[in-house]
């Protein structure tokens, strides 16, 4: 069963630090999944922003949308 985690992403250096550690055990614990980082739109922090686009265009039968930290 194919699965992919959505991650609304802006980059700042504690979050930075945060996703290569949870990457890690993404990466550890589900070596077939899919990690994929959603960018945020410029100006005003908006989750769903970052995530539509992605979970629109995702084809994986189970989508996990999780935080980078």
């Amino acid at each position: 069963m194919a699965t992919t985690v959505l991650v609304p992403w802006r980059p700042s250096p504690s979050r930075e630090a945060a996703w290569r550690w949870v990457s890690k055990l993404y990466a550890d614990f589900h070596p077939d999944w899919e990690l994929r980082l959603c960018p945020a739109q410029e100006g005003a922090w908006c989750k769903a922003a970052a995530l539509n686009p992605a979970i629109e265009a995702c084809e994986a039968e189970v989508v996990v949308l999780a935080d980078a930290d």
